[in-house]
C-alpha cells in the first residue's frame, strides 16, 4: 500500500493529463511565476492527494518558487478595484477594526466579484482548478459521528452559524450593487465556495495581510516544510537603495532561479561566505560538543557528513552529548543544556498570553504556599498591579486542628470572554508567530533577514511588480519527496474544522478538555469523572448569560478550568497542580498538613494524585468504542474514502496522546518511588526505572525529558528541602 506521503506515480499521471492543470500551469507562467526543480502536479497517497514534489535534489535555502505580485489576491486589490465603494459604504463588515471577520469578508466579497465574470475573469483558471473546497461542512451527520467527539461536531454546528451570519449580512450587501453582483446569479452556494476558498488556502502569516497565493497555496502541510518570504527584486539588486524597513534576503536565501546575475553568487563566495548552508542548531551543537560522543557515534558523524542528519538521529545524539556532560558537571542539572528542547509541547491553537498567565498564576500560587505553609522567605516582589480582567481567587478552605487555611488558586480559570475569544479565532484575526526551531541565521549579527517573517512592512507597496512571494527550502530535499508548508503549529482539530484534514505525524496535535470545580466531597469513581469531565464547546450564541449546560445541569462559566492540553511527548503539569489542590478535600493521609499544590512534597500524596490522573485520563479513553489496532485496521485499506480516513487518523491519534499520556504519568509515579537519598536526583532519574527499560542512558534521558515540567519541580522542592524520599517518609510516618 502507497504511504500517506509517497508519490503515487499513477495519479501523478492523470493530473497531469488533466486540463485543469495545465491550464493553470501555463497561466501561472504566462503571467510571471518562475518554478525550479519541481514537479507540478504531483498526487500522493492512496487517495491522490494532489500536491508538489521534487523533481530533482535540491539544497538547503534554495527558492523554489516565485510569484509575482500579479497573481496574488491580496486586500489591497480590493481596494483598487470597483468594489472599493462597497468597501467603505459598510465598514461593520470589511473594516477591520470593526468586524473580526473583515478580511474574510473582503476577500470573499472580491472572489464572488471576480467568479460571476466567468471566463472573463483574469482568475478563471484559478477557479476552475480549485471548483469546490473540502471542509467539514459538507460532512454527512454519519460521516462527523466517527470522529466520536462532541466538542468537533457543537464546534462545526457553531461555524455553520456564523457562516449563516455572514452569508445573510453579504446578501443585503451585494443586493444593492447588481451592477457588481447579477442577482440571477448571486446565491449562498457561490457565497460559501468563495468563503471556503479563503478558510482552506489563505496565507496570513508573516505577509503584508491575508490574501491567496495561486501555486503557493498547492504546497499541503506538515510540520518539516519549506518556508517563504515577500522580497522585492529591486531592493536585493540594489540593497544600497532598498527601503529602510526592508531586510535583504539574498544571502539566507538563494535566488538563483531568477537567472539575475545580481541575485547569484559564485561557488568560490558561497563557499567562503558559507552561503546557503543547512542551518540546523542541533546540528552545530553536536558538532560543538562532539568530544562528548562515544568514538562509535563520532565515526557515524564523519560517514553523515555535515549536511543533513533526521531529526530523530540529531535527538539521539544531543541526549548522548547532554548525558555524558552530565558526567562531568555534576552541578549542573537534567535540563539546563540547550538544543534538547522541542517544540511539540506547543501549537498555535493556545494562545501565547494564556501560556504566559498560567505560567504567571503557577508561579504566583507556589510563592503563595511557600509563604503561607513554610513561612519562607520569598524574593522582594515588584508594587503590587492592579489585577487583570481574567484574575478570580478561589478559595479552598481545609480545616486542620480548628485552623482554616486559604490556599489561593490562581491556575484555574478564566472568563467567559477570554475562553471565547480563545475559541473563536480564525487563522487571519493573528500573525502565527511559529517557532522555526532549526533555523539559524548564517551570520546573527548581520545586518541580512534571518528570520522568515518581517513585523514592519511599510515598504510594502502591492503594485510594485517587482514584489514576489517567494517558497525556500530550509533542508536538503530529495527527488521525489513530496514538499510541504506549515500552516502554523496546528492541531488535528484545528486543521479538520479550518483545512478539512488530519494526518497521523502531526506532533503538535492535542487532547483537550477541562474540568468543573465542583468542590462537593464526592467517591473517586466513574460517576465523578462523568460528572467533573466538561467537553463541550463554549460558543457565545449557548453561553451568553454566564453559565452552560452539561446534560441537565447548570454550569457557571466561572467554576469550569481552562481547557487541559494534554499532549504526546510532555507530562500536563497543569493538570496535576490542579488535582493536586482538587483532591485535598479526599486525601486522609498523615502528612495532610504538609501537602501543597504547586510542588510534590510527598511520595505518598503524589501517588495518590498521579494515580487519579491515570484514572481520569483513562476514563477518557474509555470512551472510545473503537480499539487503536481496529482503527489501525481500518487506515490500511486503500478504498477507504477520504472523510472515513480523516476521522478515524483523527479519533485514533486522540488515543495514543491519551495512552502515551497515561505511560508518562505511570513512569512519573515509579520515578518519585524508587528515589533514594543516598544518590543525587541526576543518579536516581538516569537510571531504569521499570522492567523493559533500556540501559542506554542516552535513551533514558530522552524518556525524562518528557516528564520535564515534572522533574523541574522535583528537583527545586528537594533544593528547598521540602520533598521527603520515600524512605525517610515511610519511617516518619511509622514513628
Amino acid at each position: 500500500m502507497i504511504e500517506e506521503d509517497e508519490l503515487n506515480i499513477e495519479e501523478t499521471l492523470k493530473l497531469q493529463s488533466d486540463q485543469r492543470y495545465i491550464k493553470f500551469k501555463q497561466w501561472c507562467i504566462d503571467n510571471g511565476a518562475i518554478m525550479e526543480g519541481i514537479q507540478f502536479p504531483a498526487a500522493f497517497g492512496p487517495l491522490g492527494v494532489p500536491g508538489i514534489a521534487a523533481d530533482q535534489d535540491i539544497s538547503p535555502q534554495k527558492v523554489i518558487l516565485a510569484i509575482p505580485n500579479k497573481l496574488i489576491i491580496s486586500e489591497d486589490k480590493v481596494y483598487g478595484c470597483d468594489l472599493e465603494e462597497v468597501l467603505e459604504k459598510f465598514p461593520e463588515l470589511f473594516d477591520e477594526e470593526k468586524c473580526g471577520d473583515a478580511d474574510f469578508n473582503i476577500l470573499a466579497l472580491y472572489l464572488m466579484y471576480e467568479k460571476l465574470k466567468g471566463e472573463q475573469s483574469f482568475w478563471h483558471p484559478y477557479f476552475e482548478l480549485n471548483q469546490k473546497s473540502y471542509t467539514l461542512l459538507d460532512w454527512s451527520t454519519e460521516e462527523l459521528a466517527q470522529f466520536e467527539d462532541s466538542y468537533i461536531l457543537q464546534e462545526l454546528q457553531s461555524l455553520k452559524n456564523e457562516m449563516e451570519k455572514q452569508w445573510r449580512n453579504m446578501d443585503k450587501v451585494v443586493k444593492l450593487y447588481p451592477q457588481y453582483f447579477p442577482q440571477d446569479k448571486v446565491n449562498k452556494e457561490l457565497f460559501y465556495y468563495c468563503y471556503e476558498l479563503c478558510m482552506t488556502r489563505g496565507y496570513g502569516w508573516t505577509l503584508p495581510s491575508v490574501c491567496l497565493v495561486p501555486l503557493a497555496d498547492m504546497f499541503n502541510h506538515n510540520c518539516d516544510t519549506t518556508t517563504h518570504y515577500i522580497i522585492n527584486r529591486e531592493f536585493e539588486q540594489h540593497p544600497k537603495k532598498a527601503h529602510e524597513k526592508y531586510r535583504i534576503k539574498k544571502h539566507k536565501i538563494n535566488l538563483q532561479l531568477m537567472k539575475d546575475p545580481l541575485l547569484v553568487f559564485t561557488e568560490e563566495d558561497k563557499i567562503k561566505n558559507n552561503l546557503y548552508q543547512y542551518q540546523n542548531r542541533r546540528l552545530k551543537y553536536v558538532y560543538q560538543f562532539r568530544e562528548y560522543l562515544s568514538e562509535e557515534s563520532q565515526k557515524n558523524l564523519d560517514l553523515k557528513g555535515i549536511d543533513w542528519i533526521p531529526r530523530d538521529e540529531l535527538r539521539q545524539l544531543c541526549a548522548e552529548i547532554n548525558v555524558n556532560k552530565l558526567k562531568q558537571t555534576k552541578e549542573q542539572d537534567l535540563f539546563t543544556f540547550k538544543f534538547y528542547p522541542t517544540t511539540e509541547s506547543e501549537d498555535n491553537d493556545t494562545s501565547d498570553d494564556e501560556k504566559t498567565e498560567r505560567k504567571g498564576q503557577n508561579q504566583q500560587l507556589k510563592e503563595a504556599e511557600l509563604e503561607k505553609f513554610f513561612n519562607l522567605k520569598s524574593e522582594p516582589k515588584p508594587q503590587k498591579q492592579k489585577k487583570k480582567k481574567w484574575e478570580e481567587d478561589v478559595l479552598l478552605e481545609k480545616e486542620e486542628d480548628g485552623i482554616i487555611m486559604q490556599v489561593k488558586q490562581l491556575t484555574i480559570h478564566t472568563t467567559k470572554k477570554a475562553i471565547q475569544d480563545d475559541q473563536n479565532k480564525k487563522e487571519g484575526e493573528e500573525k502565527e508567530e511559529v517557532e522555526q526551531e532549526d533555523w539559524e541565521s548564517c551570520d546573527s549579527s548581520s545586518d541580512f533577514s534571518d528570520v522568515s517573517d518581517e513585523s514592519d512592512f511599510s515598504w510594502y507597496d502591492d503594485e510594485d511588480e517587482e514584489n514576489y512571494f517567494v517558497v525556500t527550502t530550509r533542508q536538503p530535499e530529495k527527488k521525489g519527496q513530496q514538499l510541504y508548508n506549515c500552516y502554523g503549529q496546528r492541531t488535528n482539530r484545528f486543521l479538520l474544522m479550518w483545512y478539512g484534514f488530519a494526518f497521523l505525524k502531526n506532533r503538535y496535535d492535542s487532547y483537550s478538555f477541562r474540568l468543573w470545580m465542583n468542590m462537593q466531597v464526592e467517591k473517586l469513581n466513574d460517576i465523578l469523572f462523568e460528572k467533573i469531565v466538561f467537553q463541550e464547546y463554549l460558543a457565545s450564541d449557548t453561553c451568553s448569560g454566564g453559565f452552560v449546560w452539561k446534560k441537565k445541569e447548570k454550569v457557571d462559566l466561572k467554576d469550569l478550568t481552562q481547557e487541559f492540553r494534554i499532549k504526546k511527548n510532555e507530562i500536563c503539569i497543569d493538570l496535576i497542580i490542579y488535582l493536586r489542590l482538587y483532591l485535598m478535600m479526599h486525601y486522609k493521609g498523615p502528612d495532610f498538613k504538609r501537602i501543597i499544590a504547586s510542588l510534590p512534597v510527598s511520595p505518598i500524596y503524589e501517588s495518590f494524585v498521579l494515580s487519579f490522573a491515570v484514572k481520569l485520563l483513562q476514563y477518557l479513553r474509555n470512551k472510545y468504542t473503537t480499539s487503536v489496532e481496529e482503527d489501525q485496521k481500518t487506515l490500511l485499506n486503500p478504498d477507504i474514502n477520504y472523510r472515513l480516513r480523516f476521522a478515524v487518523i483523527y479519533r485514533l491519534n486522540q488515543k495514543l496522546i491519551l495512552d502515551e499520556q497515561i505511560k508518562l504519568l505511570n513512569q512519573t509515579i515509579l520515578v518519585i518511588n524508587k528515589l533514594d537519598s543516598k544518590l543525587s536526583l541526576v543518579e536516581n532519574l538516569l537510571n531504569p526505572i521499570y522492567a523493559n527499560e533500556s540501559d542506554n542512558q542516552s535513551q533514558i534521558y530522552i524518556n525524562r525529558y518528557k516528564l520535564r515540567p515534572y522533574l523541574q519541580q522535583l528537583q527545586e522542592s528537594i533544593e528547598k528541602n521540602l520533598f521527603k524520599y520515600p524512605k525517610d517518609e515511610i519511617f516518619d510516618i511509622l514513628k
